[in-house]
């Protein structure tokens, strides 16, 4: 079902349902979220958002920092998730969209996932015209907290 909503108070609902997740582990967490109205199936992409942000808090320690990003830029609709958790191995950035697949640095952590979220993801935001691109290292990781970045890039 698609229509016009301002994607803005969508992201800044998730980031206040979120919220308490992340006080609990101490987590700093920096909306920059600019109101942008965007043409989509907003349960599908509320989803999306809302499962890259739930990963950036699960997968980052305690104390870490969290930016959200929105803004539109040249004609694009970019939503940027950017992190300095646990990171994801070099080699396994594209294996984390297959269905199951659980990066090598997870497992035994005692950190719940079933491995299909990211794979659901991609499918929504490429059905929605979009891409999605993940970086890890982030900027805001270092040799211990390396960090993840996933970036949503929608035509608008």
């Amino acid at each position: 079902d698609k229509e016009i909503f301002d994607i803005s108070e969508v992201i800044e609902k998730i980031v206040e349902n979120q919220k308490p997740i992340a006080d609990r582990k101490k987590i700093r967490i920096y909306p920059a979220i600019q109101k942008t109205d965007f043409y989509g199936d907003r349960t599908l992409l509320q989803l999306s958002f809302s499962n890259i942000i739930n990963n950036a808090i699960k997968y980052t320690r305690e104390g870490g920092l969290i930016e959200i990003l929105l803004e539109n830029k040249d004609g694009q609709l970019i939503f940027e998730v950017c992190d300095n958790g646990l990171g994801i191995p070099k080699s396994e950035t594209e294996k984390i969209f297959s269905e199951f697949y659980r990066g090598s640095n997870v497992k035994g952590k005692e950190i719940e996932g079933t491995g299909t979220g990211l794979s659901i993801i991609k499918h929504i935001i490429e059905a929605s015209g979009g891409e999605i691109i993940v970086e890890s290292p982030s900027r805001l990781g270092d040799e211990t907290r390396p960090g993840t970045s996933f970036v949503l890039v929608f035509p608008i």
